[in-house]
């Protein structure tokens, strides 16, 4: 029987890890595969490995591993890897697949496009939009959100900034603060996550302080990506886009 673990990167709060399983079980119901489970890369429980030998002790003979996040950082180039490498040293006779992420693909660029129709947004000039990122070390993760900013800049009267909320530069507050030095009448933004709490709360916060503060500027906070309705069509796209691996080429398994 072929097998299906959803990964995630595992949250520090209650509320991302029930959004995650929320997400998983709605996914459970459509996705065509006999033996599904999910697990989680740090902070909480079951474990990739746990949730591989759980379905493998179920009659799994096949296991598919689909990362559950939106951009292609060390969790997807390494340490999912890694943890997959782990379990066919361990089930040497059992075929593994494995997913991208959402990364680029045209679904991401209209939900960033409906997040701004959803405020109001009209092309004329003068405005601005920034998206909010996580933040990596990875430099594959940093350049893929670049080329999302680019694609959504690409024939639009609005310029589109980058920034970052941990890890990586420029930062929101940073960024913020410059675009609001310049002529735009109206600033947009947009968190760039998955889930609500932590940092949407953070921005939230510094959003409505610098409005506070620039009262001759309209500042839009716009809802997160969060798991939108697209994101669940693209992932059957992602689970069937699947590749084999072996336990010799782990470093092939990302793009």
């Amino acid at each position: 029987m072929d097998a299906l673990i959803y990964v995630g990167n595992g949250s520090r709060t209650e509320s991302g890890n029930t959004q995650f399983i929320s997400f998983v079980k709605e996914m459970m119901s459509v996705v065509d595969f006999p033996l599904q489970g999910y697990g989680f890369l740090e902070g909480t429980r079951p474990s990739i490995i746990e949730a591989i030998s759980t379905v493998i002790s179920q009659g799994a003979t096949s296991v598919t591993i689909m990362p559950i996040l939106l951009l292609t950082g060390t969790y997807v180039r390494e340490d999912i890897p890694n943890e997959m490498m782990r379990a066919k040293k361990i089930y040497p006779n059992i075929p593994f697949y494995y997913g991208q992420p959402f990364g680029q693909d045209d679904s991401m660029i209209q939900i960033l496009n409906e997040r701004l129709e959803a405020k109001k947004y009209n092309n004329k000039r003068f405005k601005a939009v920034l998206l909010v990122s996580h933040g990596s070390y990875d430099v594959h993760s940093l350049k893929q959100f670049e080329e999302i900013a680019q694609r959504l800049r690409y024939n639009k009267p609005f310029d589109v900034f980058t920034c970052y909320m941990n890890m990586s530069k420029p930062s929101f507050k940073d960024e913020l603060g410059n675009v609001l030095k310049q002529t735009y009448e109206e600033i947009y933004i947009i968190p760039y996550l998955l889930y609500s709490g932590g940092f949407t709360v953070e921005i939230e916060n510094i959003t409505k302080q610098y409005q506070v503060n620039n009262p001759d500027k309209n500042i839009i906070l716009c809802e997160h990506i969060g798991f939108d309705e697209k994101l669940k069509e693209l992932f059957q796209q992602r689970v069937y886009e699947a590749i084999p691996i072996e336990a010799n080429n782990d470093k092939s398994l990302v793009e």
